[in-house]
């Protein structure tokens, strides 16, 4: 399954980051879903289905139960911008991971292409510090461009950065506009950039564990899953490796067996 497409539109990075900084402070909400995240994960709403900025909910209903808020009124650009796509709009939200901040892996169930319904990203504020990964791959996502990502896809976000990582994330119904430009980008085979890992990623610090039989040791007699982690994270950045908590829950998830962690799998 693909993780997604480069879409052909472009949009003005200063224009947008002008209409973000209409947006006040107390109009940011933390996202609902508590367990997917950690550090300061917080949205705004455009359209949402009770027309309220708070409204942070994408449910799976009709795009004619969703309503504007008044961000889509006070913020021109952002309007002009998701005028772009002529499909009927559902959720239309900005989301925001601060610093430091990780959104765990996980799925998001029907919000794929061939299911009817697409989720659109334009980041409007990210660096080259923000990792996102979408089945095991570093996407490489640039400020004013458009992309369809297909969220069905295990994914997970860590923000290194030194400054809040803020996308448009758009959902529409699949109409037949939709489906010339899904069939015409993938004629052209418009792929997603990819990135490489970060250096003294967890991908060196795992050679490194197979490298090390003491280090490998201590870690195999470890049973206990966040016992693990934790000691996983403080050992690795005792030798120096840029380790967060998603790195590790990612490669646990990636190698299950019978329902237990293969230690061997993951370091």
């Amino acid at each position: 399954m693909h993780v997604g497409l480069a879409l052909p539109f472009r949009f003005d990075p200063e224009r947008l980051k002008a209409d973000l900084a209409l947006i006040r402070a107390d109009e940011w909400t933390p996202h609902y879903n508590q367990n997917d995240f950690g550090g300061d994960w917080r949205g705004t709403a455009l359209r949402s289905p009770t027309g309220q900025i708070a409204n942070l909910l994408a449910p799976f209903t009709p795009a004619s139960t969703f309503l504007n808020t008044p961000l889509m009124t006070r913020c021109a650009y952002f309007r002009e911008t998701v005028s772009a796509f002529p499909c009927p709009l559902k959720a239309v939200r900005l989301l925001s991971l601060a610093p430091g901040s990780f959104i765990r892996e996980h799925i998001d169930n029907a919000l794929v292409y061939e299911d009817g319904e697409m989720r659109i990203h334009i980041p409007v504020q990210t660096s080259e510090e923000v990792e996102f990964y979408v089945a095991g791959e570093r996407l490489k996502l640039e400020e004013g461009h458009s992309y369809y990502v297909n969220v069905n896809l295990p994914h997970r976000i860590t923000n290194r950065g030194s400054a809040e990582r803020i996308h448009l994330i758009i959902d529409v119904e699949v109409n037949d506009w939709v489906h010339e430009l899904v069939r015409s980008a993938r004629a052209r085979r418009s792929a997603i950039s990819r990135a490489a890992p970060p250096a003294r990623s967890f991908d060196d610090f795992a050679s490194l564990v197979i490298d090390e039989p003491e280090l490998r040791d201590s870690l195999y007699a470890i049973s206990e899953k966040s016992e693990f982690i934790e000691a996983a994270l403080r050992l690795g950045r005792e030798r120096g490796f840029d380790l967060m908590q998603p790195d590790i829950e990612a490669a646990l998830h990636a190698n299950m067996v019978n329902g237990a962690a293969d230690r061997k799998s993951v370091v």
